[in-house]
């Protein structure tokens, strides 16, 4: 009796996902380019939002260079940029051999700057920067979400918790003190002390210049913003021999470039856009993950 050629055609389709299944199962074992190349590709480095710069926006002072940056950004639309300057009056101590030491004003400028983002520099703010490899930002969302155990009314802090050496300790320092309070008083009794003036509180709390005035005022917000990303053109000089395929280890190199610059990416001096680099990883094998690098050594 001749088989249905529905059976027929299982058992073939069967047979090939077996033998299919047999091939990945024996390429897995060993580091190929296909294989480094994915694992390289689950790096932080090669996220879209790994490559970025802390800026900061408010009020602050600026120095030549930092205004200069800020100026480049103006230009490119990316923020909206105020300069104040002030004078501080800075005593300066000279010494000559005829007069000694003498003390003369100095007047010292500097700029302040009122800092915020366009709206088109919005679309480069990074709210979460990756910095670990693809699984382990993974594992990391895991514990979002995830409250600490409360602390129950019956457990005390460490600082509310007073040992007998350290109540002694406290005792002495406080006699201590008493003992120099009364001191103090007794002297300034018997002396021709000067009575103190009462000072205002809100004349005290106003700075001594202009300068210090402005320094009390700062304010200050950072952002992660996006530089660009690094894109993963080659995988090359893939070793994995028998031995190494034994103790599930290999090694390959590779060739990367900077892509996407930003505005950003430009005035911090990110990497030159399209320049091809070199860099060179080691992987280790295990079963629940398969090929993962090691070690990452790009060349910058």
């Amino acid at each position: 009796m001749r088989p249905k050629k529905g059976f027929s055609r299982i058992a073939i389709m069967a047979g090939a996902l077996m033998i299919t299944s047999a091939f990945t199962s024996c390429d897995s074992d060993t580091l190929n380019p296909r294989l480094a190349k994915n694992a390289l590709l689950k790096e932080a480095m090669f996220a879209d939002s790994s490559c970025v710069k802390s800026f900061t926006t408010g009020f602050y002072e600026v120095n030549p260079a930092q205004l200069r940056q800020l100026q480049q950004l103006q230009k490119a639309g990316m923020v909206e940029l105020k300069l104040t300057s002030v004078v501080e009056k800075k005593k300066v101590s000279n010494y000559s051999y005829w007069s000694g030491y003498t003390t003369a004003s100095q007047d010292v400028e500097h700029t302040f700057a009122t800092v915020s983002l366009t709206d088109a520099a919005t679309r480069y703010v990074v709210n979460h920067v990756v910095t670990r490899r693809e699984d382990q930002e993974k594992d990391l969302k895991l514990r979002e979400g995830v409250a600490g155990d409360p602390v129950p009314d019956y457990v005390l802090s460490d600082n509310d918790l007073a040992i007998e050496s350290d109540v002694e300790e406290m005792v002495v320092e406080t006699a201590a003190a008493e003992e120099e309070v009364i001191a103090s008083a007794d002297t300034v009794t018997q002396s021709d002390a000067p009575v103190a003036t009462s000072v205002d509180k809100k004349d005290a709390a106003v700075p001594a210049n202009e300068y210090e005035a402005m320094l009390a005022k700062v304010d200050t917000k950072t952002h992660d913003m996006l530089l660009g990303k690094f894109e993963l053109v080659k995988v090359k000089e893939v070793f994995c021999p028998e031995n190494m395929k034994e103790n599930g280890v290999g090694s390959c190199a590779y060739i990367y470039r900077f892509v996407d610059k930003t505005p950003f990416g430009h005035v911090f001096k990110a990497p030159e856009s399209g320049k091809l680099m070199t860099g060179k990883a080691t992987f280790s094998r295990y079963i629940d993950m398969g090929w993962t690098v090691q070690h990452n050594n790009p060349d910058e």
